[in-house]
């Protein structure tokens, strides 16, 4: 028989734990949004098929995020900026694994978000996110933990984004 347990109770979101102890692979959806109205839907959507909070990271320019009151549909979503150097507006993610990969790589000496994207993805989807981004638009990856997960996320998030979705893994080091 099919497991119905919700998402977030399926397996630890390894948010506490170091990245050298966490899974050796994260694989998200991932679409740009034009418009809180359209990430609002999708949200609420995923939210409604079982997908927890903690799945979800929001990717944009600091004042894009700073601003968007849909935001306070994911509870205790802190937002992490991010200074890459040479940026005149600096970019900013909420709180999680996300997050958390792409500070290790600026940590790293990663440029640009495109080349920290650049260390897991295709340069081409790299550079994808990294012009919506700089367009003002919010990328939202949704956290996928087994294959199944993935036709709900791509049903919510192609309803609400005018922009391609697609899926990616970070795979640890």
């Amino acid at each position: 028989m099919e497991e119905t347990t919700p998402l977030c109770s399926r397996t630890s979101l390894d948010v506490d734990r170091p990245l050298t102890e966490r899974p050796t692979m994260l694989r998200f959806a991932v679409a740009a949004f034009d418009t809180e109205n359209g990430l609002r839907n999708a949200l609420q959507s995923l939210q409604q098929e079982g997908i927890c909070n903690e799945a979800f990271n929001c990717l944009g320019l600091e004042e894009a995020l700073a601003g968007a009151t849909v935001l306070d549909l994911l509870s205790g979503a802190e937002r992490r900026e991010l200074y890459f150097p040479g940026r005149l507006r600096p970019i900013s993610c909420t709180a999680g694994l996300l997050a958390e990969c792409l500070a290790e790589r600026l940590r790293a000496g990663a440029p640009t978000l495109k080349a920290a994207l650049g260390h897991w993805l295709i340069p081409r989807h790299a550079e994808q996110i990294q012009d919506a981004v700089e367009h003002g638009r919010i990328v939202l990856w949704v956290r996928l933990f087994k294959s199944e997960d993935e036709p709900l996320a791509y049903r919510s998030l192609l309803a609400g984004s005018s922009h391609s979705v697609g899926v990616h893994d970070l795979v640890a080091d």
